[in-house]
């Protein structure tokens, strides 16, 4: 701290609780992640002249989406339910361990669309990867399909209402599971 001016009382440091600005700067990336989204999501829609519901952000996610759609009429079926809605769905294949081979979670609501992550193992063989894809994506469709859903209870809610819980904070439901099945039948038929 520098001493102050001849004549001039020293003001001390404002002192600032550590975390203080956690709750704002949270806000302000929630914000700015869901203003950045519905800009990729009508840029996209744009570009392709119709609406992709699925958005990926690396190769290795896109390829998976590209090889899902290609050999999976299931999958197919599903992102075309999703293109009628006003969902989004950003796709991610990671290496990060995580307790399931794919995950759902809702992000936001921004710009008249409603954003979910579905997050797949990139640890898997690729048709195993295609499978928990449009095991995902059927859930996608059931958030999709209840225009309630718009954030972490209303999914929860959800959830709860047409699966089952099977682990804290965890759900499954038959639709998904079927989906499943279905999807690695289409993969190994080919």
């Amino acid at each position: 701290m520098t001493a102050a001016p001849a004549g001039q009382p020293r003001i001390p440091p404002r002192i600032v609780r550590p975390g203080a600005f956690a709750p704002a700067f949270a806000l302000a990336a929630r914000l700015s992640l869901a203003l950045l989204l519905a800009t990729a999501a009508a840029a996209q829609a744009a570009e392709q002249g119709a609406r992709n519901p699925l958005r990926t952000f690396t190769p290795r996610s896109l390829a998976l989406v590209q090889d899902a759609t290609r050999v999976s009429e299931t999958v197919r079926r599903l992102v075309d339910r999703l293109a009628a809605s006003d969902l989004v769905v950003l796709v991610e294949v990671t290496d990060e361990r995580f307790e399931y081979a794919g995950r759902t979670n809702f992000v936001t609501c921004a710009g008249g669309f409603r954003y979910v992550r579905i997050r797949v193992s990139g640890v898997m063989k690729p048709w195993d990867q295609i499978a928990v894809l449009g095991h995902e994506l059927q859930h996608a469709v059931e958030v999709a399909d209840a225009p309630e859903v718009a954030g972490d209870p209303t999914l929860a809610q959800l959830m709860t209402r047409i699966g089952r819980a099977t682990r804290k904070l965890n759900y499954e439901t038959d639709a998904a599971i079927a989906v499943t099945r279905q999807v690695e039948a289409e993969v190994r038929g080919r």
